[in-house]
């Protein structure tokens, strides 16, 4: 006797899918919208994207400035004031350079260089006093560089057996600390032991007198020179007569 085994039923027909339709051409990313309906290229949505970014470096360009263009003047004068900076702008181009080797080797020399060049001119015009004078010597006064020197004359005067020596028709670029001595040396370089210090410079133009308490013997030129930081700033050799 056999047993029955149920009966499978058929096997259904698998639906048959539909095919797919074959892919047309890719239509590129229409990225930021600058591509039109039928394909085309917004020129004008371009123009408005340019302007905006335009107009937004304008606006952050005092941020970035320093960093993409730094400032010659910032950077050399970094420790001074905006005021000082401003100023050094001004400054001709060879005094520029000049202040720049300055600032590098003593900052302080230099801020003191640019606070006697903001100082106004001082002008004097001293006289000499009534009788009759000799002239005994005198010497022009000489540029040593852009920021040291002087344009004017230094006369010895004898005057009933008073000695005076005038500073005549001074122009004087300004410095730190400067005294006006009688030296020793025909070109000085500095301070020798018998120079002497008749005092500080009166002013920045014009005419300065300084009266002698001693006979000028054995001294060759008048001296401009900065105290402070003992740099000779100008000098004028004596012809005696």
């Amino acid at each position: 006797m056999t047993r029955n085994t149920p009966s499978r039923p058929p096997a259904r027909r698998a639906a048959s899918r539909p095919e797919a339709a074959p892919a047309g051409p890719r239509r590129p990313a229409n990225l930021l919208g600058l591509r039109t309906r039928t394909g085309g290229f917004n020129f004008n949505r371009l123009l408005v994207y340019l302007i905006v970014v335009l107009a937004l470096i304008a606006v952050s360009f005092p941020f970035w400035r320093p960093i993409a263009f730094p400032d010659p003047v910032e950077v050399s004068f970094a420790e001074f004031t905006p005021e000082q900076q401003t100023y050094v702008r001004t400054l001709p181009a060879d005094r520029l350079a000049l202040l720049r080797q300055i600032v590098a080797e003593n900052p302080a020399r230099a801020a003191d260089i640019i606070t006697a060049l903001q100082r106004p001119i001082a002008t004097f015009d001293d006289r000499l006093p009534p009788g009759d004078t000799v002239r005994l010597a005198e010497g022009g006064f000489t540029t040593l560089d852009a920021l040291r020197g002087a344009a004017g004359t230094a006369v010895l005067y004898r005057l009933e057996g008073i000695h005076f020596l005038r500073l005549e028709a001074m122009n004087v670029l300004p410095g730190p600390a400067l005294h006006v001595f009688l030296s020793s040396q025909a070109a000085p370089t500095g301070v020798a032991a018998f120079d002497r210090d008749l005092g500080p410079l009166k002013g920045t133009a014009g005419n300065m007198l300084y009266r002698l308490d001693f006979a000028p013997t054995g001294f060759l030129s008048v001296m401009l020179y900065d105290v402070t930081y003992q740099q000779v700033h100008s000098s004028a050799p004596l012809v005696f007569r």
